[in-house]
């Protein structure tokens, strides 16, 4: 049996975000030139003193600038080295996403993940204690306490808000769970990157949310909501997004 191809791997560093004739692209330096550009895509080569040729900034600055740069990331929490072309054209697609998002929209996306990290953070049990959410979990799915110290616990949560909101500029809704039996990638990578170790109690917590672009949110199929129709003072509540 003859093996399959090699993917072709580009150097992130010799990655640049270019316009020509108008048009963005992704090309990378040619090695050993100053001025000459490989489009990555065509296979074009520009030669960056013409004049509707345009470096607006290296491939890795754009995504750092638009938040990004989280999803280069690799399973072990490392930023990856190396780029394929299928992830080259998916990270250009995010990208100009971003840019055509208008502000209203861009808030609110920000609000549904930010929203989402607080939950998921709650469901997996992470000092809920003192909770992110007013859901009751621990009362109401005997979810267990796992304490983690203040400072791993914010950087998980902007870990996972990033990942979730790069997701829903392409996806009109996800589903992020989380069990013994395996983890959602996003939630894995944010725990690795924050340095908190999955303890047995931690995966006992199991759970199941989906939200979509618009804000509806379940958990484990249940509408959010549900689980805070009252409150101590008997007046109904509603998470806003």
């Amino acid at each position: 049996m003859e093996n399959a191809p090699k993917v072709k791997l580009y150097p992130l560093e010799q990655l640049y975000l270019v316009r020509f004739n108008k048009k963005t692209t992704v090309s990378i330096l040619v090695e050993g030139q100053k001025s000459h550009f490989v489009d990555v895509f065509s296979g074009n080569i520009y030669n960056s003193l013409d004049s509707d040729f345009e470096i607006v900034s290296s491939f890795l600055e754009a995504l750092k600038e638009n938040n990004l740069d989280i999803l280069l990331t690799d399973s072990d929490g490392t930023q990856k080295q190396q780029l394929s072309l299928a992830k080259i054209t998916d990270l250009l697609k995010l990208l100009e996403r971003k840019r055509t998002l208008n502000q209203v929209m861009e808030q609110r996306n920000h609000i549904i993940s930010n929203n989402m990290s607080n939950i998921v953070s709650d469901l997996l049990g992470l000092n809920i204690s003192n909770p992110s959410t007013p859901f009751k979990f621990s009362e109401r799915l005997g979810t267990q306490e796992v304490i983690v110290p203040a400072k791993k616990l914010v950087l998980f949560k902007k870990s996972l808000l990033e990942y979730i909101k790069a997701s829903l500029l392409v996806e009109p809704s996800l589903i992020i769970t989380y069990g013994k039996d395996g983890q959602d990638y996003r939630v894995a990578r944010s725990l690795r990157k924050a340095k908190i170790i999955q303890t047995e109690q931690m995966k006992n917590n199991a759970f199941s949310v989906n939200v979509s672009r618009e804000g509806r949110l379940k958990v484990n199929d249940i509408d959010i909501n549900e689980y805070q129709r009252k409150t101590e003072s008997g007046f109904q509540k509603t998470f806003k997004f």
